[in-house]
């Protein structure tokens, strides 16, 4: 903990709980990562193995320089690649870190935001607005947001997108269910009915509220 507490799931997001915190985290990650059996633990192949394992013909030279030059290279390219990704993340913890502190002393010392964790949910206008005056408008836009997040959390972005309109791949526009339902393309109808045994009758589909005072009643 004391080396890699600062890790975590979406380790890059502010917002996200790291082990050190929730040491929980640690133990689930762990237990998808070790193998159940012993066969399935990967092997760590040699230069020697993985050059024979090129299909496409190569020369005597190249393998020369691929045992030699080029993986090593590229061995140590991953290794530095690795390192500053950790260094970054590290910084990152430190960032929050000094969000939950401030978070706890303007919540519990100050009553500026009835929660610590909505430091996380303001800009930095904000948030500088705050330390200076209270505002219950920030503080309800906060909120808001903390409301919403779990469900842009679950947006799924395509990893290249291009043009201004970038929208999730399972994001569902309500206008164009709205419209569908309208055309008569979704011609479901769910409820409670008053009585308990079923009735086969001529169904009345108002568009507006408006239409609601043309219906008459039908004793069947």
């Amino acid at each position: 903990m004391e080396n890699y507490g600062f890790r975590g799931y979406k380790e890059w997001d502010l917002m996200t709980t790291t082990w050190s915190r929730n040491r929980l985290l640690l133990v689930t990650t762990l237990q998808t990562m070790v193998p159940l059996k012993e066969s399935q633990s990967p092997s760590v192949l040699t230069k020697d193995e993985l050059i024979s394992r090129i299909k496409s013909p190569i020369t005597r030279k190249q393998k020369y320089l691929l045992k030699n030059w080029i993986l090593p290279a590229c061995q140590r390219s991953v290794a530095d690649r690795e390192a500053s990704k950790q260094f970054d993340i590290k910084c990152m913890d430190k960032f929050r870190q000094l969000l939950y502190k401030m978070g706890e002393m303007m919540c519990y010392r100050e009553g500026r935001i009835p929660d610590p964790d909505l430091i996380f949910y303001l800009t930095l206008h904000e948030l500088n607005v705050l330390t200076q005056i209270r505002d219950p408008k920030i503080v309800m836009k906060a909120k808001q947001r903390k409301k919403i997040y779990p469900k842009l959390d679950k947006y799924i972005y395509d990893e290249m997108s291009i043009g201004p309109n970038i929208r999730p791949r399972n994001y569902t526009d309500k206008k164009s269910q709205s419209e569908a339902y309208m055309n008569g393309e979704n011609d479901v109808i769910k409820g409670t009915p008053v009585c308990t045994g079923s009735i086969k009758a001529k169904a009345c589909v108002c568009k507006c509220f408006d239409d609601a005072k043309n219906l008459k009643a039908r004793i069947y």
